[in-house]
């Protein structure tokens, strides 16, 4: 049994402490991935925040034998909870245009100076359908495996590598292979 398997088993059981620890291994991978998603570094707080409750309310309900990772389903509940927030918003502005605007923040500014210019990752960023920016932040930013991406988004393993293929072929054509 891994550290992460008793840590879960101890958290069904109501244990507060382990479910922290849960979360203090967690809640950056989490924040980053929202963060993307909504306009302001506050409101990936709050929803941030928002997960993890709802993480801890339903744990009992998680079943890692059915073949979910807990980060997979750690990372479908924050995907669910930013698509809930832009239902309940009715803002007009799209989570492209947040994610878009975000994405530079979320890179290290060292990293982005060298190869290209915070507005070039804006424009490319915004080239892409939701689920092929889902894959690639999932794939590059998170570091998942194609398996856990496939979880998370709730499509085939077969699927993800095509989005993944045809985002990364987009990006390559929106910032130009030279620059």
């Amino acid at each position: 049994m891994t550290e992460e398997t008793k840590l879960i088993e101890e958290a069904k059981a109501g244990r507060g402490e382990a479910f922290g620890k849960l979360y203090d291994q967690y809640v950056a991978s989490i924040y980053r991935f929202v963060l993307v998603r909504v306009s302001n570094r506050a409101e990936a707080e709050d929803l941030t925040q928002h997960v993890f409750l709802k993480a801890w309310q339903s744990i009992r309900r998680y079943r890692e034998r059915e073949g979910i990772p807990f980060t997979s389903w750690l990372y479908r509940i924050a995907r669910n909870a930013v698509i809930d927030h832009y239902r309940t918003r009715r803002d007009h502005e799209d989570i492209e245009g947040a994610a878009a605007r975000n994405l530079a923040e979320d890179f290290p500014v060292q990293e982005v100076e060298y190869t290209l210019q915070i507005e070039e990752v804006h424009r490319a960023f915004v080239v892409l359908t939701p689920g092929e920016r889902d894959v690639i932040l999932l794939r590059f930013m998170e570091e998942l495996s194609v398996k856990e991406v496939a979880a998370i988004l709730e499509k085939s393993e077969g699927t993800i590598r095509v989005m993944q293929h045809r985002g990364l072929k987009k990006l390559k054509g929106e910032l130009g292979a030279g620059n």
